[in-house]
């Protein structure tokens, strides 16, 4: 009796092959498609490259079955190596299409990236648990719901990355109204930093032009400026006067070095209390100096009466200032008193008079006269007066402007 050809090839194989690759298929008909409004690339992954190659392995082995099957048997099974083939040919097309649509994930989707190379690499396990199943043929129901178990967990986990996707959406959002903000915060500062730069120019014509008014030197290298910052100083028709006095004496002092001795006094204070100071006594010039001169001068405000009687006879009697030579005053007015709770005007040659008393020193007072009847020469208003006879007195000069 003739022996019966054994045939390794049936239809089991077949079977087995075309569950393995309709399994594959599935784990990619389940993966949703990914959105296309995305602005940044992601980097390719890896895993799909690896699927590509297991794909061609698939369509080896599916050749090199054809081959190990008898030409005489061929024509038996040639529909089922057609669906095979047709199978693995749309395996490789979903790899390629799903390739591309890769590509085109942003990098705010870096998490969900992560999590999806998970999955790849559990497909990858799964492509080759695949081929252990030619050696477990009795047992591939088992594997099959298995893997479609796992593929069902995959869905799952996809579902949270969408979950994830919408939240880095969201930020996103918020990160987009933040930078507005910012946006927003930047016009406004170089509206500022406009602002200010228009300031300095003002104040910078400012100290121009006072440099050619005032250009004043100084003998005596210790000095005590007295200015008034009576309410007068920036009432209308000049407002500006105070400011104009302030950057007139910050550039004095930003002329003087090392070598001058100085103190800025300001009067008056209060209802109560007719001046005040920055040091109260002769403080050598520095650098540090000037700058915590120039902060207290700003902070200058006009305010109250005019006692120049009170606060030249502190800077003539203090000894304090006992090496002081010579006194820068500046004014807008003539001296004045608190009477009732308002300023009375006081008799100008009796303080004058007072004033040549105490300033047993002898020192120099140069007057500054600020306002429109300083600048008129011809002048003969009280406070001009007053300014012109202090100066004369004392052996100082005066200027009006």
């Amino acid at each position: 009796m003739a022996r019966k050809e054994i045939n390794i090839f049936n239809l089991s194989m077949l079977d087995l092959l075309s569950g393995a690759l309709g399994a594959i298929l599935i784990i990619f008909v389940i993966i949703p498609k990914l959105s296309g409004d995305i602005k940044i690339a992601l980097q390719e992954l890896e895993q799909i490259k690896e699927l590509k190659v297991d794909a061609q392995q698939i369509q080896n082995m599916i050749q090199d079955l054809k081959k190990s099957v008898p030409q005489a048997e061929l024509v038996k099974y040639q529909v089922k190596f057609e669906q095979l083939e047709a199978q693995s040919a749309k395996l490789n097309q979903t790899i390629t299409n799903l390739q591309e649509e890769v590509k085109k994930l942003q990098d705010k989707l870096v998490i969900c990236d992560n999590q999806r190379t998970d999955l790849q690499e559990k497909v990858s396990k799964l492509t080759k648990e695949v081929e252990d199943l030619k050696n477990r043929l009795q047992n591939h129901d088992t594997i099959v719901k298995q893997l479609e178990q796992q593929i069902e967990d995959l869905r799952n986990q996809l579902a949270k990355c969408d979950v994830e996707k919408t939240k880095v959406t969201n930020d996103l959002a918020q990160k987009t109204t933040q930078v507005e903000q910012l946006q927003k915060e930047i016009t406004d500062l170089k509206e500022q930093v406009k602002n200010a730069k228009e300031t300095i120019e003002k104040q910078e014509n400012q100290i121009k032009e006072y440099r050619d008014k005032v250009g004043v030197e100084f003998n005596d290298k210790n000095i005590v400026f007295v200015i008034d910052r009576s309410g007068s100083m920036d009432d209308d028709p000049e407002p500006q006067k105070l400011d104009e006095v302030k950057a007139g004496i910050k550039m004095m002092i930003a002329n003087l070095d090392n070598t001058y001795k100085v103190d800025v006094v300001v009067f008056p204070k209060s209802k109560e209390e007719a001046y005040y100071y920055k040091y109260g006594k002769l403080t050598q010039v520095s650098t540090t100096s000037k700058y915590d001169i120039y902060n207290f001068i700003n902070g200058i405000k006009a305010y109250g009466c005019t006692p120049s009687r009170d606060v030249l006879n502190f800077v003539f009697t203090s000894s304090n200032y006992a090496d002081a030579g010579t006194v820068v005053f500046v004014s807008d007015g003539a001296p004045t008193k608190i009477v009732n709770n308002e300023c009375a005007d006081e008799d100008i040659n009796d303080v004058l008079n007072y004033v040549k008393s105490v300033n047993s020193r002898n020192m120099t007072v140069n007057c500054l006269g600020v306002g429109a009847d300083f600048r008129n020469q011809a002048s003969n208003d009280t406070k001009v007066r007053f300014m012109k006879e202090l100066s004369k007195q004392n052996n100082g000069f005066y200027i009006g402007f």
